[in-house]
């Protein structure tokens, strides 16, 4: 069975007539039923009734023309990728923390698929932490966080600009806060609290030690993901941090942001990879690459190539 004989059934189906899908693959007529035969041998059943005229397909010529038709178009497709320039093929894993998933990570992802058709991404979304994990396990092949990984065996260059929000409900007495809004004006809120392993948690409650104030906070709940602290806030329940990036990509109704006063919470979102894991991987090179190049194009300033992850500032 060839390809040219999937193309000569294909074409007997469409013009249910030997002589004229001869006429139409270039194949002499005489050459065509002997092909058409010895296919119907290796199947081991007719699939041309040659009784009625016009031809018609039995009911295993039915299902093997849906097995000819499937089969050309991957060859197809297959040929298409090969023979571009842009044939490059792969799946490429990535972890992520939630703000970058959200916000970076998807338009990274469609840029790279309009040069690189033939790459199939695979994207987790969760705490910083498990990202670390995920690419020591080798478990994904690139990171995004927004904090840089505490592992030295990691990789980290910072790739975008993100800032870090509180976010309150929009509603008395939250809605007439200032922004910037002091520090001690709202440690007596009720604090919708992260689960160990968030980095805008991290930074935020760190950033904020480093200007002099204290992070002792009334936490009413303590929550697994960026998504669930909006859920809260905007439910009423209490105020919460939350990445800028995070709000300009999802809206965030009956929600308020604030900048905190004095407090720099500014941070960038990093790309992270296990050096040593991407090196038989051109799919995930040529991403990371690409990635890197972007943030160069975009002004943001990079950082050298041996840079590495480093634990948190006391």
């Amino acid at each position: 069975m060839t390809l040219e004989d999937l193309k000569l059934f294909m074409a007997v189906a469409r013009q249910r007539s030997v002589t004229a899908a001869a006429r139409q693959v270039a194949m002499s007529q005489p050459n065509a039923s002997r092909r058409l035969k010895a296919l119907e041998e290796e199947i081991g059943r007719p699939l041309l009734q040659r009784d009625t005229l016009p031809l018609t397909l039995t009911p295993t010529g039915v299902l093997f023309l849906e097995f000819a038709e499937s089969v050309t178009r991957q060859y197809h497709e297959l040929r298409r990728l090969m023979d571009s320039d842009r044939s490059l093929i792969g799946t490429v894993r990535i972890a992520s923390s939630t703000s970058p998933a959200v916000s970076l990570v998807p338009n990274l992802l469609a840029d790279f698929q309009l040069q690189y058709p033939g790459v199939r991404f695979v994207l987790s979304e969760m705490s910083s932490q498990a990202v670390e994990a995920q690419l020591l396990a080798g478990d994904a092949h690139v990171g995004f966080m927004g904090i840089k990984p505490a592992h030295v065996g990691l990789r980290a260059v910072p790739v975008a600009a993100d800032e870090i929000l509180l976010l309150a409900p929009d509603k008395k007495p939250y809605r007439d806060l200032p922004s910037p809004v002091a520090w001690d004006d709202v440690t007596t809120f009720p604090f919708i609290g992260r689960k160990s392993g968030s980095g805008t948690w991290h930074v935020a409650l760190e950033r904020i030690r480093q200007a002099g104030h204290s992070t002792r906070l009334r936490i009413v709940l303590e929550v697994d993901s960026a998504a669930a602290v909006i859920d809260a806030v905007a439910s009423g329940l209490g105020v919460g941090f939350v990445s800028q990036s995070l709000l300009e990509a999802r809206p965030t109704p009956h929600t308020i942001s604030r900048s905190l006063l004095g407090v720099d919470l500014r941070r960038p979102f990093y790309l992270v990879t296990q050096p040593t894991r991407l090196e038989h991987h051109l799919a995930a090179q040529s991403f990371v690459g690409a990635v890197r190049r972007k943030a160069l194009t975009d002004q943001y300033d990079s950082a050298p190539d041996d840079e590495q992850g480093a634990p948190p500032d006391p």
